[in-house]
């Protein structure tokens, strides 16, 4: 059956996926020199209170890949040569030894997060992240991996191959990949390929900007407020070792009992 001009505009609209999204103000339609983009609001999108130490690389375009992936369905190419460890802070403690340790990687260029994890699809309440540079082969990302644990026994001896583990994309696209087609990132090319990802891909191209403030985080000014929400966050989940960071004193009033 040939195509009509009705299944050529579906095929090439990009706004109907973010539709609800332009309502809402996250995203608007601009001119960048004299071709029309989609930009991302970012003045519309919480802070996030979350410890980003380093700086993102010009060629990890993180924001424009999590759109084709949320709203398109599909992960993009770019998120096939994403690699990263992850680690997970047994508690508030260990994770604000995380936080200093990645201060002092970040002055190595070593691009690195951390925060209290809320995704449900997530093990664990802390979540601490080292990204390999893009590209890198999985020989190069196994030895960066090795570097990485390394430096986390400087917080916790006992770290070994469970946890940190080197990983590959996003958690999201994890899940996404499993649910959808039962099989893990190791089959991600084949996706790729046999669903014709990149043919979407090559439709979208150039049509998103990347809005640099996003990598261009005030650390200094949200420093305080992501430790504050940790210490915050630890109470709400019952980790006495937030005790640590308040002279011992409880962050709220214990309620009047009357059991005796």
């Amino acid at each position: 059956m040939s195509k009509s001009k009705y299944d050529d505009w579906c095929r090439d609209d990009i706004i109907s996926p973010l539709q609800q999204r332009f309502v809402k103000g996250e995203f608007e339609i601009e001119l960048d020199g004299d071709k029309e983009v989609v930009t991302r609001n970012t003045v519309s999108t919480p802070l996030q209170p979350w410890h980003f130490p380093g700086k993102y690389e010009p060629d990890r375009l993180c924001e424009i890949w999590k759109i084709y992936f949320n709203s398109y369905r599909i992960i993009p190419k770019g998120c096939l040569g994403c690699w990263k460890v992850m680690f997970r802070p047994k508690d508030i403690v260990e994770f604000m030894g995380i936080v200093d340790l990645q201060e002092e990687q970040a002055k190595k260029d070593i691009f690195c997060k951390a925060g209290h994890e809320e995704r449900q699809i997530v093990f664990g309440l802390w979540s601490a992240f080292w990204y390999v540079p893009h590209k890198a082969t999985l020989e190069e990302a196994r030895k960066f991996y090795g570097r990485i644990l390394k430096d986390i026994r400087k917080v916790r001896p006992t770290a070994g191959k469970d946890n940190p583990i080197l990983k590959r994309g996003c958690t999201e696209m994890e899940n996404f990949s499993n649910i959808n087609f039962n099989v893990g990132s190791d089959h991600w090319e084949t996706l790729y390929d046999q669903y014709g990802w990149g043919e979407v891909e090559k439709r979208l191209e150039g049509k998103f900007k990347v809005d640099r403030r996003e990598q261009r985080r005030p650390q200094q000014i949200e420093k305080a407020y992501m430790k504050r929400k940790a210490v915050e966050w630890a109470y709400s989940y019952g980790d006495y070792k937030y005790k640590e960071f308040t002279d011992g004193r409880p962050l709220f009033t214990p309620p009047v009992t009357y059991n005796e």
